[in-house]
């Protein structure tokens, strides 16, 4: 065998190994290798040993981890799963907003197997596998990322505050689980969303799925709120329901305000429905007013109508100040955006007029109707909740202060405010109070920036693209700019993989327009090129033609 060396002239040639040495280096590279995955076995048979069963998940996603990087550093393969990604993506959206997360088999020492966790998971399986054996498919991915604007660089911060709160946590174990949780429900469907939603088609189909839950939803909810009891617990068999003390104590809540029974239907609780039904309802109004058929702005009609009406079933404040901050800011940037495209036409004025004087007859309203007052800010058995955020503000402001910048830790809020229902169960009502003890300012900055700066860069590009393709983006950003406004009031994060879908959809979408704009410019100064050559060539033609009739008549040499 031979090696490449080195002469003191510095001229290269081959010189022969001893078989010993080769013998010996092959030996000392197979046993590094075999002693390299025997630990690696060790390792990961020990975690599961030693672990406790609600951990037994880490083990898992180490294999996953390491299955993935196998296949990373695989050659392309020839055909990969794009079309079945695409699928499960689609499926997943309606399994997660229809399905009930408490609807699973428990079985025996291994975490909850639900409908939900094996359509997400699916979808992730599928997901690593195109992306490991296409590099294409990690070529788009990482252009889309590049393009996504203020989408991408808060979801890098998101992941990377979050992250950094495990290594000051007071509790790693518990802090790393919340991020692997947060990395499987929320950080992988965003990468996913990138990866899928590739064109307008795609988009189209997931507000039409979106509608179609909305509508089947309501359906649940009506039959909910004539029985008073959730529909999914009565006629679903024991075995199908997961047995945790939280999820019980969550779903034997009466869930009544002033005497009016208040629906969930496939949430865990009503304020979840109706953040839910507040964030997708902009798009409904999408479909109304952009629906490319008949049909489609039907089902926009429909949907829009059982949002709303859902909303109301679910007696949720904060969920219908959402919702009407949503709808609200698509009405005004539509108006906007018509009268910047026909500014000598009059609609844009007139969609702006009404908009102001609606504004003003609303918030009249809310203050002579004594009911629409109370939906709205509160008042009788609304105001114990009222009170119950300022006492944890209160209680969570020390433990604030004491470490602001990184906070406690991932997954450890409640347990460090302290405050406990009349059940004895630790809760927080706001997600800013959750984000402030967990992890600090640099995550409360990174996940607010999340979804305000997507908000913002989606309405951006809104006005500044006059093109239909670009109005998809649009109840994005009015449905992130509602979810912010709830955010204050509801800590549960039932619609994070929901959220964390919408701004994948703006990163998407922004990518693509960049892309076009890029392109339109690009053909553009070639066309101003072409044209200034042919300029040119035309004035020397010109010019050669004057000098051969000036001088034309003169002898040649």
């Amino acid at each position: 065998m031979g090696s490449l060396a080195r002469s003191s002239g510095g001229v290269h040639f081959w010189r022969r190994e001893h078989p010993l040495v080769a013998l010996l280096r092959r030996l000392v590279q197979t046993g590094a290798g075999a002693g390299g995955i025997a630990l690696f076995g060790a390792v990961i048979g020990l975690m599961v040993a030693v672990l406790p069963l609600r951990f037994l998940y880490v083990p898992i996603v180490v294999l996953v981890l390491m299955a993935a990087l196998v296949l990373w550093a695989m050659p392309d393969l020839r055909r990969v799963p794009s079309r079945l990604t695409r699928w499960a993506f689609f499926v997943f959206l309606p399994v997660l907003a229809c399905v009930p997360p408490y609807m699973a088999i428990d079985p025996p020492a291994l975490p909850w197997i639900s409908l939900t966790r094996v359509a997400l998971f699916s979808l992730i399986l599928l997901f690593l596998m195109v992306l490991a054996g296409s590099s294409d498919a990690r070529g788009a991915l990482r252009a889309t990322l590049r393009g996504g604007g203020v989408a991408s660089v808060a979801f890098y911060a998101v992941a990377f505050t979050f992250f950094l709160s495990i290594f000051l946590s007071n509790s790693a174990a518990t802090s790393l689980k919340a991020y692997a949780d947060a990395a499987i429900y929320w950080f992988i469907p965003f990468l996913a969303t990138l990866l899928v939603v590739r064109s307008h088609r795609d988009v189209q189909i997931v507000y039409r799925l979106l509608a179609a839950s909305a509508i089947f939803l309501l359906a649940i909810a009506a039959v909910e709120f004539v029985w008073q009891q959730r529909v999914f617990l009565r006629i679903l068999p024991g075995s199908l329901i997961a047995s945790d003390p939280v999820m019980y104590e969550v779903l034997s809540r009466a869930n009544f305000r002033n005497g009016i029974y208040r629906v969930s239907a496939s949430f865990l609780v009503p304020l979840s429905y109706a953040e839910f039904l507040a964030l997708i309802s902009p798009v409904f109004l999408y479909m109304v007013l952009y629906g490319e058929k008949l049909v489609w702005r039907s089902l926009g009609v429909l949907a829009f109508l059982s949002a709303s009406a859902g909303i109301v079933l679910s007696g949720s404040r904060g969920g219908l100040i959402s919702y009407i901050a949503g709808c609200a800011l698509f009405v005004f940037l539509y108006a906007v955006r018509a009268a910047m495209r026909k500014k000598g036409s009059l609609i844009g004025p007139f969609l702006l007029s009404l908009y102001a004087v609606g504004s003003v007859m609303f918030v009249g309203l809310v203050f002579t109707w004594r009911r629409l007052y109370v939906m709205i800010f509160g008042g009788g058995e609304a105001a114990g909740s009222t009170e119950a955020r300022i006492i944890q503000w209160d209680m969570a402001t020390p433990h604030i202060m004491a470490n602001p910048v990184t906070g406690h830790g991932l997954g450890l809020g409640a347990a460090t405010v302290g405050f406990t229902t009349p059940a004895g169960t630790l809760t927080l009502d706001s997600y800013a109070i959750t984000l402030l003890v967990e992890t600090g300012i640099l995550g409360f900055a990174a996940f607010f920036l999340l979804v305000l700066g997507t908000a913002a860069a989606g309405a951006r590009a809104y006005l500044k693209h006059p093109e239909e393709r670009a109005a998809p983006v649009l109840p994005l950003a009015c449905g992130l700019a509602g979810f912010a406004i709830y955010r204050m009031a509801l800590s549960q994060t039932e619609n994070h993989t929901i959220l964390f879908v919408f701004v994948g959809i703006v990163a998407a979408i922004v990518a693509r327009l960049k892309h076009e704009a890029a392109e339109r410019a690009a053909v553009e100064a070639a066309r101003k090129a072409a044209e200034h050559r042919a300029r040119i060539d035309r004035l020397t033609a010109r010019r050669l033609a004057s000098a051969e009739t000036l001088f034309g008549h003169l002898p040649k040499p």
